[in-house]
């Protein structure tokens, strides 16, 4: 689905492939926990940096964080 390089956050959930979209959690996941009212574990990832040189933000998109995302127009 997603590689390792391109900025996207992955589901918090041990095994699952997916984009996260809300709360660490794909659409599914995030569904079934609101459902349960169950908190899911999650898993311990490493969130990329910024990819602006000198910026030590976390990456939220493109490899990018919410600031630089905005100055070069990719929101």
């Amino acid at each position: 689905m997603y590689s390792e390089g391109d900025g996207m956050v992955l589901c918090s959930i041990d095994g699952c492939e997916k984009a996260a979209k809300s709360k660490g959690f794909c659409a599914n996941h995030y569904q079934k926990q609101r459902n349960a009212g169950n908190k899911p574990k999650l898993k311990i990832f490493n969130v990329k940096k910024c990819n602006a040189a000198g910026c030590e933000t976390d990456a939220l998109r493109l490899g990018f964080c919410q600031q630089h995302l905005k100055e070069w127009n990719f929101e």
